[in-house]
């Protein structure tokens, strides 16, 4: 059933409801029909918060969540100032997949990512989700995603970077590496020709050409072992400084880095 607005001729906007397992919902479009987004939560019973963005709260009140029911049935969801949900892109989406659990928004607001790792695909949205015209794949199953502009995207794997430059036509990686083969890349930081990388086993590596080579900080990473996150300074350009934390370790290691020879930086 089919419910158009009065105006609908110039606002476009109708009503639908929807019936299928899992996807029976209350349905709105803005744009004539060309895209249709849920606007209830009628078909869930629990579901499970995967990734947050509340970048837009302050300024408009607006929230964007990945959640996932029993590990799939992955949807992206948009919270308004009005406070209404309205889920913007799902598994029900014709040739979206099952899970979606990263979310990347740019600051600037111009590209909206939503990833599902497993399989490597990313979905972006250039109309900050209305539609999500491009599936991007990328070239093995990804540990993290790191959108650095609407067509640069890094993306982190089981030891390896990888990136692109014209939205996953091509990708490429380090011409020379010293990830260890078996480590998971989990968190991947771009500021201009700096590349950070961080890892679960530990250790810490770092790029000053783009990525072409990846260096490790330190002959010892800043931990033994458990999953590492490394900030830079926000002087880093001037002092060298990085830190480092991992989840059940105690305090934030630090360390000032010569990007001509990475590996002498000691961790404190």
């Amino acid at each position: 059933r089919v419910l158009m607005a009065p105006d609908f001729g110039d606002s476009g906007i109708a009503y639908a409801a929807t019936l299928g397992a899992g996807t029976s919902a209350f349905q709105r479009t803005t744009d004539g029909g060309e895209s249709w987004n849920q606007i209830s939560l009628i078909d869930y019973n629990e579901y499970t918060v995967v990734d947050l963005d509340a970048a837009g709260y302050n300024a408009d009140g607006t929230l964007h969540v990945t959640t996932q029911v029993s590990d799939d049935q992955g949807a992206l969801w948009q919270r308004t100032a009005s406070k209404n949900w309205e889920r913007i892109l799902s598994y029900a989406t014709p040739g979206v997949t099952d899970t979606l659990e990263k979310l990347d928004i740019l600051g600037d607001g111009s590209a909206m990512f939503a990833t599902d790792l497993n399989e490597g695909k990313i979905w972006r949205s250039t109309d900050m989700g209305a539609t999500f015209l491009k599936k991007i794949s990328t070239k093995t199953p990804l540990t993290t995603v790191a959108p650095v502009s609407a067509t640069t995207l890094y993306t982190g794997s089981v030891g390896e970077i990888w990136w692109s430059t014209r939205s996953g036509t091509g990708w490429t990686k380090p011409d020379d590496s010293e990830i260890p083969s078996e480590t998971p890349i989990i968190g991947v930081g771009i500021a201009g020709d700096i590349v950070l990388a961080s890892s679960v086993g530990g250790q810490v590596f770092i790029s000053s050409d783009g990525g072409e080579i990846v260096e490790r900080i330190g002959s010892d990473g800043p931990f033994a072992a458990g999953p590492t996150i490394v900030t830079s300074d926000l002087g880093f350009a001037g002092n060298g400084i990085l830190y480092a934390t991992a989840p059940g370790q105690p305090g934030v290691m630090r360390c000032v880095v010569d990007l001509d020879n990475p590996g002498d930086a000691e961790w404190i």
